[in-house]
């Protein structure tokens, strides 16, 4: 099952997924061969009806987009990305050659967006996500402390909601917002209510960044 620990915990910690993985997207990996081990089973086994060799294409191409999950891959994948959508644009969709590397791309920036969509939904439902992620981060730097590795800065003090809000602002306005931009573009705004959520949502976390601080200076001052 998922340790809820990033892949650095886990490369740090010498975990045995890390030492199965060779410290390479390590939770990635252990993601795509629990998907494989499940297909194993007759009763969930989506694949079965697909021939042998579109399930050699299938799996490798599977496999492929749970890596692009990996946060290391976000920079090379939102640059591979903008190439794409340019390499479409300078030809025109309709006379555009779709080889395997831009179908590739394509899908896994799609994973990957859906993996990192909680933000775009409406606030009550992003801070939810929130609170549950910054949770597990929280527990992260406490078995850091307890064990003595390397102590992951950004996630410290998430506890206060000054801090979480300031990192959930500067998550969403470097990585999210571009990300689901550039791939609204793409798909010609039909991705637009999820753009506009975020804006929406970094909003509402500076309102509760704003409040935070309010309220730890007035408990400061008495």
């Amino acid at each position: 099952s998922h340790t809820g620990r990033t892949n650095m915990f886990e490369v740090n910690s010498k975990s045995k997924l890390a030492l199965r993985y060779h410290d390479t997207s390590v939770l990635e990996q252990h993601h795509a061969a629990v998907a494989f081990k499940i297909l194993k089973d007759k009763d969930k086994n989506i694949l079965a009806g697909v021939s042998e060799d579109d399930y050699k294409k299938l799996r490798k191409d599977i496999i492929h987009n749970i890596l692009c999950t990996d946060m290391k891959e976000h920079a090379e994948l939102s640059k591979s990305f903008k190439d794409l959508h340019q390499r479409i644009q300078e030809v025109g969709a309709k006379n555009f050659g779709w080889d395997t590397t831009d179908i590739r791309t394509f899908t896994g920036m799609l994973l990957h967006c859906a993996d990192l969509s909680g933000t775009t939904k409406d606030f009550n439902i992003a801070y939810s996500w929130s609170l549950k992620i910054n949770q597990e981060f929280t527990n992260q730097v406490r078995d850091e402390e307890k064990y003595g590795l390397p102590i992951t800065p950004w996630y410290k003090d998430l506890d206060k909601k000054h801090i979480m809000a300031k990192q959930e602002i500067s998550f969403i306005t470097f990585v999210i917002k571009p990300m689901w931009e550039a791939f609204n573009e793409f798909v010609g705004g039909e991705c637009d209510e999820q753009v506009q959520n975020l804006g929406k949502n970094l909003q509402e976390w500076e309102k509760i960044r704003e409040q935070a601080l309010k309220e730890a200076g007035e408990e400061a001052s008495k």
